[in-house]
């Protein structure tokens, strides 16, 4: 009996192992066993959106110095600070904040958003509100800038909401540039 119990385990051991060597051998030749699959469409479309305003909330801003990446609380001139971006153009700006801080290099601002609200017209001809969605709540400006003792550093934000990406979710992804200049005080 433990010789046919024997004969068994070495067959089954052998099938194993040829069945083994013929997988190996169908997968190294590149041969592969179909797949059940199903159709996949990519499709894009630009709908460009005319802004009638832009609505922006900010709770809060702060500045990173660089030696130790640690975040510094400016004071907003207005708690919170409410306007709207497309109104603010040309030579026209808002003071968000004015604060002495410690000299030193600083390599971004961070701008906490409440909430955002784009209006715009839609293909009736009729406005159209849309709350947004600022990931991960807050905006950060990368900003390279010095400040010196006795000296104003003026920085200014210039959000270009004509090429702002607003996502079919709502999200608001501004593109951003900011200007370093210095500001000479007023006696």
């Amino acid at each position: 009996m433990s010789a046919v119990k024997r004969k068994i385990g070495i067959n089954l051991t052998a099938g194993i192992a040829i069945a083994i060597i013929v997988f190996a051998a169908i997968f190294a030749s590149g041969i592969y066993l179909p797949k059940a699959t199903g159709t996949v469409v990519v499709s894009i479309k630009d709908a460009p959106v005319e802004l009638e305003e832009l609505w922006i909330t900010v709770n809060s801003i702060q500045i990173q110095k660089s030696e130790d990446e640690s975040w510094i609380d400016l004071t907003l001139d207005q708690a919170p600070a409410t306007f709207d971006l497309l109104a603010l153009t040309g030579d026209n700006s808002l003071k968000l904040s004015q604060d002495d801080v410690d000299t030193g290099d600083y390599t971004k601002i961070r701008l906490d958003v409440k909430n955002a609200v784009a209006t715009y017209i839609d293909s009736n001809e009729e406005d159209i509100s849309e709350e947004l969605t600022v990931p991960p709540g807050h905006i950060d400006i990368m900003a390279k800038f010095t400040v010196e003792a006795g000296t104003v550093t003026g920085l200014l934000i210039d959000m270009q909401p004509d090429i702002t990406a607003i996502s079919q979710s709502g999200n608001f992804r501004p593109i951003v540039k900011m200007t370093v200049m210095p500001i000479t005080p007023t006696p």
